[in-house]
């Protein structure tokens, strides 16, 4: 009798928490795209890559990843009203459910196990440009200029009077 035995990777389900900047208010609808990558930073084509969007809840799942394999995370859509992230977010995680987040201001590794927590900074609303336009300018101008013609023909006609 021949006993078989396979070791499988053990696969786990990576939760994402999308906040703002302050964590004070989670944020929905950002769009994530999750890669397997190596020490450089190339992505491993062996393994498959996963986009997902932040709910109502400002949450979303990543299932069926490694345990230690180095991951890229890449917003590709961010909430409304808020900046995209353009810097990559590079972590791991461990068969203990700490989650090991490279240097990012964004992420940091979430207070539970198989948590990551994104932050995002707010988009400030660029001011107006221009205002009421220009057409008021013109036509206070063409009303000065008929002012100071008006004016010049008075001061004529009053000096052949005289004459």
């Amino acid at each position: 009798v021949t006993l078989t035995v396979t070791n499988t990777t053990k696969r786990v389900m990576l939760r994402l928490t999308k906040t703002d900047l302050s964590k004070s208010m989670q944020l929905k609808g950002a769009t994530f795209l999750l890669e397997a990558v190596d020490k450089e930073g190339n992505v491993l084509t062996t393994e498959i890559a996963k986009t997902a969007t932040t709910s109502d809840s400002g949450t979303l799942i990543f299932d069926n990843l490694k345990c230690a394999i180095r991951y890229r995370l890449t917003e590709q859509h961010p909430p409304d009203g808020y900046l995209e992230i353009t810097e990559y977010i590079y972590f791991t995680i461990n068969e203990d459910g700490s989650v090991n987040v490279e240097e990012s201001y964004y992420a940091e590794a979430g207070s539970t196990a198989y948590n990551i927590v994104v932050r995002n900074v707010e988009a400030i609303p660029l001011p107006e440009s221009g205002s009421i336009g220009t057409n008021m300018f013109y036509a206070f101008g063409l009303m000065l200029i008929a002012l100071a013609t008006s004016i010049y023909t008075y001061h004529l006609r009053k000096r052949r009077c005289q004459k």
